[in-house]
């Protein structure tokens, strides 16, 4: 499920100095752990106003509510959804996180080891040449470090999305794309008024209140170019 928002129109993100894709990605997962929302493993990929959202959820109101936060944040364009359900990706999630922490614990083990060479070399008659030698070896180790880590999340984004093709299919009968309605907000809109245009019934408000939190905090605060989520009534 992909949806397309208004990129100058949201909410502004409390981080200041964005500057990069990273610094965005870093902000809006900022956003969505302030919400509260239940996403698993959750990762963003931002480029050029599209953010891609991976992480498990475990029902179908999680993931839209998700949806919608995102996109209504300024500087979200599109918003492409790359999540997964179920138990099975959160272990598969689980055990990758614990070699990264493996490998890790290994790095810095060298890391305290080279340092300790350091120590020992500046006691010795070849202490200026060691210590350089050695002081490169840290860095080099510390490059190789970023640049795995780096290697890691597009090779983890990559499995993401394949798994998530394969899966899409089987999902589709708990999404309820068909039922749910995402509605643009417009000038003069209230959601009462939203209510009475959707259900026939301005007191309906409530549900669409409802559907839409934790991002909304007041039902008479919404505005204009603003994304909601309207469900079908049960």
């Amino acid at each position: 499920m992909d949806l397309e928002f208004i990129k100058e129109i949201g909410k502004e993100l409390k981080e200041a100095g964005i500057e990069s894709d990273e610094d965005m990605e870093a902000a809006i997962a900022a956003e969505v752990e302030e919400l509260g929302l239940d996403v698993d493993d959750f990762d963003v990929e931002y480029d050029d106003g599209t953010a891609t959202l991976f992480g498990i959820v475990a029902d179908q109101d999680t993931l839209e509510k998700t949806l919608v936060a995102v996109g209504n944040l300024k500087g979200v364009l599109k918003v492409v959804d790359e999540f997964e359900m179920g138990e099975t990706e959160a272990e598969r999630a689980a055990i990758a996180e614990a070699e990264a922490a493996a490998r890790a614990e290994e790095r810095e083990q060298r890391v305290a080891e080279l340092k300790e060479q350091i120590e020992a070399a500046r006691a010795s008659k070849e202490r200026e040449e060691k210590v350089a030698e050695l002081k490169e070896q840290i860095e080099a180790t510390r490059a190789a470090k970023a640049k795995e880590e780096r290697v890691e999340r597009r090779r983890k984004r990559a499995a993401r999305r394949k798994r998530a093709a394969a899966r899409r299919a089987a999902r589709q009968a708990a999404r309820r794309e068909s039922e749910t309605v995402f509605y643009t907000v417009v000038s003069g809109d209230t959601l009462g008024k939203i209510a009475e245009r959707h259900y026939g019934d301005w007191s309906k408000y409530p549900v669409i209140f409802e559907a839409n939190t934790p991002m909304l905090k007041d039902p008479d605060l919404i505005y204009p170019g603003q994304v909601l989520r309207i469900p079908p009534l049960d």
